[in-house]
């Protein structure tokens, strides 16, 4: 018995000792450059928003990405399990499908991956591991039945599920139960379809049906108090279903469902944004502000025809889409929830996005006390800006580092630009003093560098952190020369300090490289 344990006790020291023998040959090993330890300089790169490193978004017109589509609207955007998802569709109500892509940003790879069978597509939404899109319109059985669509990351599943829904616009998942709103018939006389009854006026209600088993059946939680089509999107905010409808708003505690009454009423919300204990608003009259019961008209962008179509935080600053349309009307076919139509297509209209740094947002938009007071007694180095765009953005994200925009009616997917170039120094680190190698490291790295961008590197070392300030950074060969190739071997003089310098390069605004890790150790 003893004789087995210590065979058993040998083989598992020696991969002790071996792994302790990797780690110490590792001088340094950066995944995550959020933290100012392991920052001595940036300049042009990003570095606090994201743990992988990329060159630092530029707040000017926004640099076309790419056009995957020849729908006419990016209607949605959104992230999931790493990806960018982007939903899009030529006009709700008016056209045969609707689209769903991905797009990659560190390959820059989109690829169409689903195709929903709808008159539209208005609403990409995430709960949990999985991704809803609400059916907007099914094009085939009639109205008997609506859809939802649910994406797991592989596989994609229609539920033709939802009674007597014609259009579903909104989806939420509350207290672990599928929430859609939706305009839905009442039931039909004994032998006839929802089709056949609806031509001698069967009646059709803004509703809220629930679902408790992924979708397979559903029950009604909530209707409009007057006939007609009327319910907009949802959302969950502090433990409450926030819906729109009625040009209100309507939310639900779980048990009860109440009707906010808001002045004016004429509410159509074109996006939800959580910030803090404040659930923003873009909506058809500017921005607003929901906190629990009571609900504010922000003075950004206030007034008739002053639209807020996605506003986002992005980093330390929020970045909002706005346009506004003389003569144009808001709406997603007969029930209004947000698509922008203009009147043959012909109305001028203008739009842009709007940069507010954190603090003059909480100060300026929020009217948050705490803010004021410190703008009062500390000017901010920024202020608000403005930015005009040429194309009508409809829905924006923010992912990985950057900010995306939809668009219509050219159906393109533009991203805020980012710097030519950008460099960032590490902070010092010690060498050990007795590390097998003989004096030979190597640096190795991993990165995303899609065409046009790249990604290299500098080294210098010195025996003490004093010297290190004055010495030069160099590449494989000299000073003028870079790492270029991952694993590449350089020598040491002597054990005492190391610093790399990265460099972040790209041709095209629109994209960037990504630096995720960087590992520094002993060559054996």
């Amino acid at each position: 018995m003893l004789m087995c344990f210590r065979r058993g006790l040998i083989p598992c020291l020696l991969v002790l000792l071996l792994q302790g023998r990797v780690a110490a040959d590792v001088v340094l090993d950066d995944s995550d450059w959020r933290s100012p330890g392991l920052v001595a300089r940036a300049r042009g790169v990003e570095h606090e928003m994201v743990p992988s490193l990329l060159l630092k978004t530029e707040f000017e017109k926004p640099a076309f990405l790419f056009d995957p589509t020849d729908d006419e609207t990016i209607t949605s955007i959104t992230d999931f399990q790493g990806k960018l998802y982007l939903g899009s569709c030529t006009r709700p109500a008016g056209t045969a499908t609707g689209s769903v892509f991905t797009y990659a940003p560190e390959s820059h790879h989109w690829e169409k991956v689903h195709q929903v069978n709808e008159e539209g597509l208005v609403r990409l939404e995430v709960y949990g591991d999985r991704l809803y899109i609400p059916g907007y319109d099914a094009n085939d059985g009639g109205w008997d039945l609506g859809n939802i669509y649910i994406h797991d990351g592989d596989t994609w599943v229609e539920h033709r599920t939802v009674p007597r829904a014609v259009h579903i616009y909104g989806l939420a998942v509350y207290k672990d139960r599928i929430y859609v709103s939706a305009d839905i018939f009442d039931e039909p006389p004994p032998g006839k379809s929802v089709d056949e009854a609806s031509e001698e006026g069967l009646p059709i209600y803004g509703r809220v049906v629930s679902s408790g088993d992924g979708g397979e059946t559903w029950r009604e939680e909530y209707r409009g108090p007057e006939e007609g089509q009327d319910v907009g999107f949802m959302t969950v905010f502090e433990d409450t279903l926030v819906l729109n409808a009625h040009g209100d708003l309507v939310v639900f505690d779980g048990t009860s469902w109440e009707r906010l009454s808001l002045d004016p009423n004429v509410l159509l919300v074109l996006d939800y944004c959580a910030a803090g204990d404040v659930l923003l608003l873009g909506t058809s009259v500017g921005l607003c502000a929901f906190e629990g019961e009571k609900f504010r008209m922000l003075d950004v962008l206030r007034g008739r025809g002053m639209h807020v179509r996605a506003i986002r935080r992005f980093g330390s600053r929020w970045v909002m889409v706005g346009t506004r349309i003389p003569g144009g009307t808001l709406g997603h076919g007969p029930g209004g929830t947000g698509y922008m139509y203009l009147k043959g297509d012909e109305e001028p209209f203008w739009c842009w996005v709007q940069v507010i740094p954190d603090l003059v947002f909480r100060a300026g938009v929020l009217g948050e006390a705490d803010a004021q007071r410190e703008i009062e007694e500390h000017e901010p180095e920024e202020w608000a800006s403005w930015i005009s765009c040429e194309e009508m953005i409809v829905s924006a994200h923010v992912f990985k580092g950057r900010t995306f925009f939809g668009t219509h009616p050219e159906g393109r997917v533009l991203v805020l630009p980012v710097a030519q170039k950008g460099a960032l120094d590490s902070a010092p680190r010690p060498i050990p003093g007795k590390i097998p190698g003989k004096g030979t490291y190597s640096i190795v790295w991993e990165s995303a560098t899609p065409p046009g961008t790249s990604c290299r590197f500098q080294i210098r070392t010195a025996p003490t952190r004093e010297a290190l300030e004055s010495a030069p950074f160099v590449g494989p060969h000299e000073a003028s020369s870079f790492f270029e190739q991952p694993g590449t071997e350089f020598e040491v003089g002597e054990p005492g300090f190391l610093q790399y310098r990265v460099i972040l390069e790209t041709d095209d605004p629109a994209l960037t490289p990504y630096l995720k890790r960087v590992t520094v150790r002993a060559a054996r």
